[in-house]
């Protein structure tokens, strides 16, 4: 056994030798495991590469190499099938771009480039300035796809910008573009291309304002280059998910490469241990065994592989890191099948002896010692973070996407190029970390062999492609000589394809391939309200007589979702509303003809234009009125007429309120015409107290000729101060006596008017356009409600009764005028309540199923309760704020559906229905044309023929009532009428004419029938004689000549020959002109033998009529003004029979 002390002594000494001997070397031999300086250079050099494509620094390499570049490029030449246009390429020319203020129109854009992506190809907009206008397109290039691609292209677009105007391109016009900026131009040497690749984004500021684009709206661009010719193409196409993992799993190799390097740490450590051990073992052992083994199986082997793969790009690999850029794909199937047998037996038998015994000294002696060394690489670090940065961007795109985009500007010169580059880079430019630089590269014939390079790069742009170029790059060796760069195993690197086109995310595309938020010349870009869209189904089931008005209208556009109104509900009112030109009388008509289509009768109030009576002429047995003296029916109402189911004391509240509405009255005045209302029923005979006439005094009903000479006596017995009967009759006297001259004075001088029948159960319109006085035609129009309210209620038959006729009230603010709600001491509030109780007999018709159509320009200048009272509100276009804000209160909308009231195009209305939930927006679907009535006779008025069946009748009455003849006149009379028209004895006369001579001879009977059933023959000649002045409307006619003898003129004295030539020259002059408006015929008797004479005085009875024209007129004058020179000169006449 070895001496164990003497080998630990000797280990020990040969340790500390070696320890010492060796400890310079082992601290050498630490720092060499740190890199040597030519490796740190080395990898140097290799990130500087790296950069390059990581950095994309290769862009600014595309464009024909210049002076001391160390690189070459050339363009490549667009395959065949590419080629094709009609099959590949859809072109849409956007004109008009609607936004939504309420949503955020980026993120639009946003989702319709996703939906493209899901499809694939090639997405771009085109914008092509000739220096004036700037025409913008969306295209698409999709292989032997376009239309497909196309129509999903304009179908998102339109769906997340509703209302914009897209128009696709045909083949002609879509070739006709193309060649303008890509054929066409290369017969220009001084046409440039200029390409622009770098990474969008948003700014802060912007995703702060979320909504809209506006700083880095295309609006920009275009304004800046206005008045230049360019044509812009931004293309961008689509990056496959494959593709995108892979250039990650590139990315993550690199990131793995390079991360030893960014951190380099070195350590050296040392251990020394002696030991001494000494074993000496024996053993026996004895063992038998014996196995048998049977074995059978079987195996098969087969394989089939495929496998497919393509590579473009840049590749490279040093000190062990590899770059690429490829995608591949393969499969495998294998199987195995094999037979086999076996058999084996055998016998084992083993004996041993064995003996063990063991005995250990040891001794342990170590040393140890480390170095550590640790040092950063600042440029690998900066590069690793890179990586980091375009490793995520890449995951946060899955669900958008990626693409290849770029953008290209084609001009006629390069500083128009180098002006709309610096623009678009500036305004693309966004906040996004990882962005690279923007590279620009430049083809024009500048440049040895840029023409050619520039003719392929059109036709690449020309066909919606980016270009391809191949790339070599090169680098100095020692002599200064251009060298290819060279691999780890040194071999040349091959040229790459590349094209000028970046990695873009799905969410940075909207910024490249934006649009214009502001209206630039050639394209409108606005923005609209959303309104609702929908019919409410169940309502629409419900309804029973539904009358179509259009289509839902959305964003500018009009849908396929069609609008319709319950018929019903217009017997709860409608109210429309618009200014001038918005399409408010085109709505009306197309309304009224829905009424007409179901045999709906209506009242048209037309205080103004003049249109209804020309539109509606052709409509059968229509009732036209008119305030002028024309073809049509001349209208005839008395204020102070009423229906005998209502107590007069009704009908006196409702006039008097209607005046009150009509007239701004103050202080007594009120009073006062209440009690000349009531005076010159007493006076016509009736008991206020049970409404009935138990006095037969003058005509049936007072007129306004009445009121004048009661209200004049009222305010004089008043006990108010002279000054104040004064102001009285200033402000009362001027404004009744108004009613009694000119139309007015037609209007209301009949004691019977026209019959509620005519007016209320037919079609009538009511034309008071030729009448200037607004307190006339508000009149006219209170009349005329509170008249079809009591006609309405003394012959209704049930109560909530269904649409049975409808009312259409134009300009409305003439009797429903919004008054002042503040009241004072002197007057209160005379006139808006008189409003109200206008709006109150509105309100109570419904019952009765009578609609009233309020119709105005101003909302804001209609009483609100009008408004309220409506269950249909029609809003078109209303200029004004005012009128916006009132009609946003009543259909209950938001500040910007408010604001877009104002902005509404022609013929699109906001209309709120009762029974649906929201307020939306209907364009009319039809536009009027008044031939669906029928074909229009024209009118004819012939004023000549007019005057001989008057008369006639003035003829033929005077006769009969001379002669006692009273039996059946009133039809005699008629006939007469009829028969004269009849057989054309007068050639032509309107319908209207024929029925405005007949009420006037009705209204006639109607006041003299108890004068013919008592048979006071004095008395009712002189009712015919006023009748007859009435008829013939000869008030102007005596105002033209005045008669100017003395007023004291004694009855009994003997008059001067200065007043006999006076009343001579006169009665010559009157004579001469009442022979033009008395036309008779020769003689009375037969009809069917009337002859005209040449001169109307040869007539029979001439004379006769024109004595008691004058005598009538005489008696008028003296009851207005207590002079009785009229029948002084009269009297005269006869002396000097005048009159034979």
């Amino acid at each position: 056994m070895p001496n164990i002390a003497d080998y630990n002594g000797n280990k020990k000494t040969n340790m500390r030798y070696q320890t010492k001997k060796s400890k310079d070397a082992k601290e050498e031999k630490a720092k060499q495991l740190l890199m040597t300086k030519q490796r740190l250079e080395g990898l140097k050099d290799s990130l500087k590469l790296l950069d390059v494509f990581v950095n994309s620094r290769h862009m600014e390499m595309l464009q024909p190499a210049g002076y001391g570049d160390l690189y070459k490029s050339k363009v490549g030449v667009l395959e065949a099938n590419k080629k094709n246009r009609l099959k590949n390429i859809a072109i849409y020319n956007v004109t008009k771009i609607m936004y939504n203020q309420d949503e955020d129109n980026f993120e639009k854009l946003v989702s319709v480039y996703s939906a493209m992506y899901t499809f694939g190809g090639t997405v771009g907009i085109i914008i092509q300035s000739d220096g004036k206008y700037a025409q913008l397109y969306l295209c698409v290039n999709s292989e032997n796809n376009e239309s497909v691609a196309g129509n999903l292209l304009c179908s998102n677009f339109k769906g997340q910008f509703p209302g914009c105007e897209l128009s696709k391109l045909n083949n002609l016009d879509k070739e006709k573009l193309l060649d303008s900026f890509s054929t066409d131009l290369k017969q220009k040497r001084s046409t440039t291309v200029k390409a622009m690749s770098m990474i969008p984004g948003r700014r802060e500021e912007e995703q702060q304002k979320g909504r809209f684009l506006t700083s880095q709206g295309y609006e920009k661009f275009i304004d800046t280059m206005n008045g230049k010719k360019y044509t812009l193409v931004v293309l961008a196409q689509k990056i496959s998910s494959e593709a995108m993992d892979l250039a990650k799993g590139g990315f993550e190799d690199i990131y793995t490469s390079l991360s030893p390097y960014a951190k380099e740490q070195a350590s050296y450590a040392e251990s020394e241990t002696d030991s001494i051990n000494y074993t000496i073992s024996n053993g026996i052992s004895h063992s038998t065994s014996q196995s048998i083994s049977n074995s059978y199986g079987t195996n098969h082997t087969s394989s089939i592989a495929h496998g497919k793969g393509k590579n473009s790009g840049f590749s490279s690999s040093w000190d062990g890191i590899g770059f690429s850029n490829g995608s591949s794909w393969s499969s495998t199937l294998a199987q195995s099948e094999g037979i086999s047998t076996g058999y084996s037996q055998g016998n084992v038998t083993t004996d041993g002896d064995n003996s063990n015994e063991s005995e250990a000294l040891g001794r342990t002696h170590g040393t140890t010692r480390t170095v550590s060394v640790t040092r950063d690489n600042k440029a690998v670090v900066d590069m690793l973070e890179k990586l980091d940065v375009m490793i995520k961007r890449i995951e946060s795109n899955q669900l958008f996407g990626m693409w290849n985009a770029a953008s290209y500007i084609i001009t006629e010169d390069s500083s128009t190029a180098s002006i709309a580059i610096a623009t678009l880079l500036s305004l693309l430019a966004g906040d996004n970390k990882g962005a690279s630089h923007a590279y620009i590269n430049e083809w024009n014939a500048c440049k040895p062999g840029g023409q050619i390079d520039r003719d392929k790069i059109l036709e690449y742009l020309g066909n919606l492609y980016h270009p391809e170029i191949e790339l070599e790059m090169y680098k100095l060796d020692n002599d200064g000589n251009m060298i290819s760069l060279i691999d780890e195993k040194g071999q040349s690197i091959p040229a790459q394809c590349l094209t000028p086109a970046l990695m873009v995310s799905g969410k940075e595309l909207p910024v490249m391939l934006g649009i214009p938020h502001r209206s630039v010349p050639g394209v409108v870009v606005d923005s609209a309200a959303e309104f609702g869209r929908n019919v409410p189904e169940n309502w629409r089931q419900k309804i029973k007589r539904p009358i179509d008005f259009g289509n839902v209208y959305h964003m500018g556009s009009i849908e396929h979702t069609p609008v319709c109104l319950n018929l019903d509900s217009f017997a709860s009112h409608s109210f429309i509303c618009g200014a001038s030109g918005s399409g408010k009388s085109n709505t009306t008509y197309n309304l009224l003809y829905e009424m007409i289509k179901r045999k709906i009768p209506f009242l048209v109030i037309e205080p103004a234009k003049g249109e209804y009576k020309v539109e509606f002429a052709a409509l059968k047995s229509i009732n036209i009125f008119v305030a002028e003296d024309s073809a049509y029916r001349k209208l005839q109402i008395n204020p102070f007429e009423f229906n005998p189911h209502i107590h007069i004391r009704e009908h006196l509240d409702r006039l008097s309120s209607t005046v009150c509405a009509c007239w701004p009255l103050y202080g007594a005045m009120p009073g006062l015409l209440k009690q000349a209302f009531e005076k010159v029923y007493i006076d016509h005979g009736w008991d206020l107290e049970y409404s009935i006439r138990i006095v037969d005094r003058g005509s049936k009903y007072p007129t306004f000729k009445d009121l004048e000479i009661a209200l004049n006596q009222i305010i004089d017995d008043s006990p108010y101060s002279k000054q104040s009967k004064g102001d009285y009759k200033g402000a009362l006297l001027n404004r009744v006596s108004s009613l009694n001259n000119g139309f007015e004075g037609q209007i209301f001088g009949n004691s019977i008017g026209i019959a509620d029948k005519v007016l209320f159960d037919s079609n009538t319109i009511i034309d008071l356009s030729s009448i200037g006085s607004e307190d006339t035609k508000s009149l006219i129009m209170g009349v005329l409600i509170i008249r079809l309210q009591e006609y309405r209620k003394a012959t209704r038959k049930t109560l909530n009764a269904s649409l049975q006729h409808i009312t259409v009230l134009e300009e409305a603010h003439n009797i429903l005028k919004r008054c002042s709600q503040d009241t004072n001491i002197e007057s209160g509030n005379v006139q808006g309540q008189s409003v109200k109780m206008l709006c109150g007999c509105i309100a109570e018709m419904r019952s009765f199923g009578e609609g009233f159509m309020i119709i105005d320009q101003s909302p804001s200048a209609i009483d609100e309760t009008a408004i309220k009272n409506t269950a249909i509100k029609i809003v078109m276009r209303l200029p004004n704020k005012e009128d916006c804000e009132a009609m946003g209160a009543a259909l209950s909308l938001n500040e910007e559906q408010i604001k877009e009231l104002s902005r509404l195009d022609i013929g699109v209305a906001a209309i709120y229905h009762v029974g649906w939930t929201n307020t939306l927006l209907a364009k009319m679907g039809n536009i009027w044309n008044n031939h669906v009535l029928g074909t229009r006779q024209d009118v004819i008025y012939d004023r000549n023929n007019y005057i001989r069946v008057k008369g006639a009748v003035v003829q033929f009455l005077f006769s009969r009532i001379y002669d006692k003849d009273y039996y059946d006149l009133r039809n005699d009379t008629i006939d007469l009428v009829k028969e004269l028209t009849a057989k054309g004895q007068v050639n032509i006369l309107s319908e209207d004419k024929i029925q405005e001579i007949i009420l006037d001879i009705s209204v006639f009977f109607e006041n003299s029938a108890s004068l013919f059933e008592k048979n006071n023959h004095n008395r009712l000649k002189g009712v015919y004689r006023d009748f007859m002045f009435d008829f013939l409307r000869l008030t102007s006619v005596f105002k033209i000549f005045p008669l100017n003898i003395v007023d004291h003129l004694d009855l009994f004295s003997t008059p001067k020959q200065k007043d006999i030539n006076e009343a001579l020259r006169w009665g010559k002059n009157i004579k001469e002109v009442i022979g033009q408006y008395l036309v008779m015929p020769l003689e009375v008797d037969p009809v069917s033998h009337y002859s005209w004479p040449s001169n109307p005085y040869q007539a029979e009875l001439f004379n006769d009529i024109f004595h008691d024209i004058l005598f009538s007129y005489s008696q008028k004058y003296w009851s207005m003004t207590g002079s009785d020179k009229y029948q002084i000169a009269i009297d005269i006449l006869n002396s000097q029979k005048f009159f034979r």
